[in-house]
């Protein structure tokens, strides 16, 4: 089964699993969410939710393929991989609605808890890398006892810095005007991978830089724009509301080339 990935490229197989369409819930018609489901819908939930510009298997393919992870999670979880809005393929895009907001890209996840019947006395695991780990965050606390535990990958969970935000509007700028560029491309894979790894040359590391590589040649430059914008316009109630999570959280950053692990309530 051939999957569409998170913004209309075509990805490789996914083995066993079930892709679901879900209208975005807003006024934006010409958009949907694409959900892939892998495991026994019986089984406990985990949802994931990638970073901006990759899709559930760019960046999630690498981990849940692992050996002994596979066997650990499908034999006791089903896993509802949440993708970004993408452009629905048979409607036209009207440009004169406004695009999702951040809190509206939150509020979607409801919208696939709702519509893949999660029950509401079963929530879910959440896996969130970068972008995604700050939209679960977000879900948690304004949605307090609809997670059971919450996993980061990377994920800020603050305000953009000055210098930040600078760049991210001259790369949504260029995105929307000028079009991908080597630099722009070069700037995304190093907010994935450390300076040895894309450098490195053991094969399975080279091949999943390559498989971002890519991801990001395929991907809709507008709807990333779009997206990334959504992101860095996140208000202060999104970093000052995550006092109010209730659910677990197990948080791992990369810290000047150190990995260190944050495993907090």
């Amino acid at each position: 089964m051939e999957q569409e990935g998170l913004l209309g490229d075509k990805q490789s197989k996914v083995v066993g699993g079930e892709e679901v369409e879900i209208e975005a819930p807003t006024q934006r018609e010409d958009y949907v969410i694409r959900v892939v489901i892998q495991g026994d819908r019986s089984l406990p939930p985990i949802i994931t939710y990638p970073d901006l510009g990759l899709n559930h298997e760019s960046c999630f393919g690498a981990l849940f393929s692992q050996p002994n992870i596979h066997k650990m999670i499908f034999s006791h979880f089903c896993v509802y991989h949440i993708n970004t809005p993408t452009k629905a393929p048979k409607k036209k895009t009207n440009n004169t609605k406004p695009f999702f907001t951040f809190d509206n890209l939150v509020d979607q996840i409801n919208s696939v808890l709702l519509s893949c019947d999660i029950p509401s006395n079963q929530p879910p695991i959440a896996f969130g890398v970068g972008m995604g780990g700050d939209i679960l965050s977000r879900f948690a606390s304004k949605y307090p006892n609809k997670l059971k535990t919450l996993i980061l990958f990377n994920s800020p969970n603050q305000l953009p810095s000055w210098w930040s935000w600078i760049w991210s509007k001259s790369s949504i700028y260029s995105l929307l005007y000028r079009g991908y560029s080597n630099s722009l491309e070069n700037s995304f894979l190093s907010l994935y991978f450390s300076p040895e790894t894309l450098q490195s040359k053991d094969k399975k590391v080279a091949q999943l830089v390559e498989q971002v590589r890519r991801q990001l040649e395929q991907v809709d430059k507008e709807t990333l724009a779009k997206i990334w914008n959504s992101w860095e316009q996140r208000g202060e109630e999104a970093v000052s509301g995550l006092k109010n999570i209730k659910c677990r959280i197990l948080s791992f950053y990369v810290l000047e080339e150190q990995e260190r692990v944050d495993n907090s309530r």
